[in-house]
Parts: C-alpha cells; sequence; structure tokens
C-alpha cells in the first residue's frame, strides 16, 4: 500500500513472532512525497505499523495511538521476542484480551483507538501544518474484535451483554450458534457505521471544506471473513475472496466518475497518487496508475501465517 512492493520481496514480512525492520530498499510514498515538499503525517492503531518497524520514514509527524513511547515499544518488543514458549505468550495474551473485554464492557473502553478519536487529532494537525500534505489515517474500528460504542448498541438494539459474549467467545475461536453469528454480523457493521460517522464529522474539517483542491481515497487492508461461522472474523491463514476483494474509492480533484475494471492491487495505490499530482514514480515501485490500465491483467496476493507463506495469482 504505502511502499508499492510485495510482502516477500525484500525477506523481512513483518510478523510477530520475528520481528523485522522495514528494508531500506523499499521506498515509502511518504519519502517521495516529503522530497517534493509536501507536508507528511501518520496516525493509526495498528502495531504491525508501529515506528519499531520503521514506518516512520518520510513523515512529519507519527501518531501512534497504541504505543506512543519509543521505550515502551523497545520493552514489548524485547520482551515479545524473548517469551518464545507458545503457551506462556497465550495465557498473557488470554488474560490481556479478557481485561480489555471487561473494561470495554464495564468502562467503554475501546480496545483499539476508535476513528473519532484518531481522526480529530488528524484534523487538528491540518489546521496546524502548512499546505501541501499527505496525511494517512489508518482506522481499526472495523478490526476484530468489534467493540463498538454502547450507545450504537442501544441504536441497533443489541444487547451487551449478548455482544461481549459472542465476541469473546469468537476471539477463543469457538465455533459460533447461527443466533451468535448474525450479532457477530451486526456487530460488524456497527463499526463500520462507527467508520462512518466519524468520517462524515471530521472529513469536512481535514478538507477544509475544499474537496476540489483535495484527493480523499478510502480502502482496506485486507476483508474480513464474514460467510464462515467456524471462521467468523478470520483473515489470517488463507487468501480467499473476502480477505482480498476491498473497497477502493479516490474522489476529489476534480476527477469525472468512472470504475476501472481491470484487476487492482494494492500495489497501484502509491503509484496511482504520483500520477493524480503529476509525479513520476520511483524506480523501485512494482505497481501501475489506476488511471492508466485499460487491459486486464494479473495481479498476485501474498500473505504469511505462523511462519506459513501463502501465495495466489488472480
Amino acid at each position: 500500500m504505502i511502499t508499492s512492493t510485495y510482502p516477500f520481496d525484500y525477506g523481512e514480512y513483518l510478523e510477530y513472532s520475528t520481528p523485522a525492520k522495514l528494508s531500506r530498499k523499499r521506498i515509502l510514498l511518504s519519502e517521495v512525497l516529503k522530497s517534493y515538499g509536501y507536508s507528511t503525517a501518520f496516525f493509526h492503531d495498528n502495531p504491525y505499523l508501529s515506528p519499531f518497524f520503521g514506518y516512520k520514514r518520510g513523515f512529519d509527524k507519527v501518531v501512534d495511538f497504541g504505543d506512543k513511547s519509543k521505550d515502551l515499544s523497545k520493552v514489548k518488543w524485547t520482551v515479545f521476542s524473548i517469551l518464545r514458549n507458545r503457551k506462556t505468550r497465550r495465557i498473557i495474551w488470554r488474560t490481556k484480551k479478557l481485561v480489555s473485554f471487561l473494561r470495554w464492557y464495564f468502562q467503554e473502553t475501546p480496545l483499539n483507538t476508535d476513528a473519532e478519536t484518531i481522526l480529530r487529532e488528524a484534523a487538528r494537525w491540518v489546521r496546524q501544518t502548512r499546505k501541501p500534505f499527505f496525511l494517512w489515517v489508518h482506522l481499526m474500528d472495523a478490526h476484530i474484535p468489534y467493540c463498538p460504542k454502547h450507545d450504537l448498541l442501544d441504536k441497533f438494539g443489541i444487547n451487551k451483554f449478548n455482544a461481549l459474549r459472542v465476541i469473546y467467545k469468537r476471539f477463543r475461536r469457538k465455533t459460533l450458534s447461527d443466533a451468535e453469528f448474525e450479532i457477530f454480523k451486526l456487530l460488524y457493521d456497527v463499526q463500520i457505521y462507527q467508520i462512518d460517522r466519524a468520517l462524515s464529522k471530521y472529513l469536512p474539517k481535514i478538507l477544509d471544506g475544499n474537496i476540489e483542491d483535495n484527493y480523499v481515497i478510502i480502502t482496506a487492508d485486507h476483508g474480513e471473513n464474514l460467510e464462515d461461522k467456524e471462521k467468523a472474523g478470520g483473515h489470517s491463514d488463507r487468501l480467499t475472496d473476502n480477505l482480498l476483494h476491498i473497497p477502493l474509492i479516490i474522489y476529489g480533484g476534480g476527477l469525472e466518475p468512472r470504475r476501472i475494471e481491470a484487476k487492482a492491487s494494492l500495489i497501484d495505490l502509491a503509484p496511482t497518487i504520483l500520477d493524480l499530482l503529476g509525479f513520476k514514480k520511483p524506480k523501485g515501485f512494482k505497481g501501475e496508475s489506476l488511471l492508466k490500465l485499460d487491459k486486464p491483467r494479473k495481479v498476485i496476493a501474498q500473505g504469511i501465517f505462523k511462519g506459513v507463506r501463502y501465495q495466489r495469482v488472480l
């Protein structure tokens, strides 16, 4: 998405069990745009995108809501690399998650920083920075486990205790009943609504009411399995269509409405952004601008789970 390269290209695939830093051979879109005079910022709450891995390169400002302290990040990853015993890791992980679920249930404490909080901080940065700017915001609301704000549970008629029971049961990888599966899918819809509500509130502030002088791109790094109740919400061990087919919407800047029919990949995103702005893509970018795709082609999907690599040609 941000380097226009494939996950396995440089042998440093970033997985929790084998912490590694992003290869210097990968050029980040932020580095390219900064070289053209853009102010750059990245706001997120995804541990895989921690500055520890090297995603801060090219950004004037990085706000990692999950781990704002650099020293804490070092401690966390050092401890995690020491705890090689899977059973020990599993016990610590489950205990930590159970406490997090209970805090959400009794205090509405989100497991991941919610979209409204992240977008509010992003909008504040935009007001204080000079233009032009490149802003990357990665939201986790629609990622499992689905723990929405309590007022939305009421709005969608979901009992809070039933939500907790379903969320924790799925976290333990237990098969859901038909009724529980329906609650699970509805919780996902609620999370999407939560993102939509936050975007409706803060996107106009980020754009300062002027969409014609800005581009807004909405996409995802993966989909969710919402058709199999035995693996509901999973997205790690198989490259299925449910996980690979994601939205990609580009709006603003005077673009005329159109749909790209050719198969596209997230490696095409960075070249497309540079093309929209009139800049050439770096030599190391492997994707193509979606604005210039005019014939069918094949794309590659790659992933890794518990050390096993998966690849699929589409």
